[in-house]
């Protein structure tokens, strides 16, 4: 019964905050539905204790837990945690992939590392216009957490090429340029400015 069930995992919620360990312990279940549950209670007890548990689900076959993954991940926060959803950057899912790169916009925590992750996944990625939604999210993640490698890497938007579809090249222009005065102005005065 889902109303139950859902009462269950409300009840376990709670109880999880202090039991990490013990609901952890669990985590290598059979059933799908009990690793996601066990996921949900980890993410919302918000204790780093809980990573290396989801980190051994990071790539669970099951669509569900790795969404369930990276809610837990962003509710958790912190340098590990934007670590460990940079390896969603690559997931097979797109809103997967989606919700980790706007994600570590929120973790506090993401930095040099995860730009570096991002910028990475962009090296090769083409400039079309059903490959731009990821594109752009990521370049609005590295102008909040980039640093001045993640600026110059952003330069190569900068320069339309005549031989390529000029509209998808267009927008990450469009893009680009604002960013890139972002990382400047927040690098520039040492990451002061909000």
């Amino acid at each position: 019964d889902r109303a139950i069930r859902k009462y269950l995992v409300d009840i376990l919620k709670e109880l999880g905050r202090k039991q990490i360990l013990m609901i952890g312990r669990h985590i290598s279940d059979s059933r799908w539905y009990v690793v996601r549950n066990i996921i949900t209670i980890l993410g919302e007890s918000g204790s780093e204790e809980a990573l290396p548990y989801m980190e051994k689900v990071t790539d669970h076959k099951q669509l569900q837990i790795r969404q369930e993954v990276v809610k837990g991940l962003i509710n958790i926060g912190g340098k590990k945690a934007a670590v460990l959803l940079t390896r969603f950057v690559n997931d097979p899912d797109f809103d997967v992939q989606l919700s980790a790169i706007r994600g570590l916009t929120v973790v506090h925590g993401a930095g040099r590392t995860e730009a570096k992750a991002l910028t990475d996944f962009l090296e090769n990625r083409p400039v079309k216009k059903k490959e731009n939604t990821l594109t752009i999210e990521i370049i609005k993640v590295l102008a909040k957490i980039g640093d001045r490698d993640a600026a110059e890497f952003l330069k190569r938007y900068l320069r339309i090429r005549w031989w390529r579809a000029r509209a998808p090249q267009a927008e990450l222009k469009a893009m680009a340029e604002p960013a890139i005065e972002e990382i400047k102005r927040r690098v520039g005065d040492a990451g002061r400015a909000s």
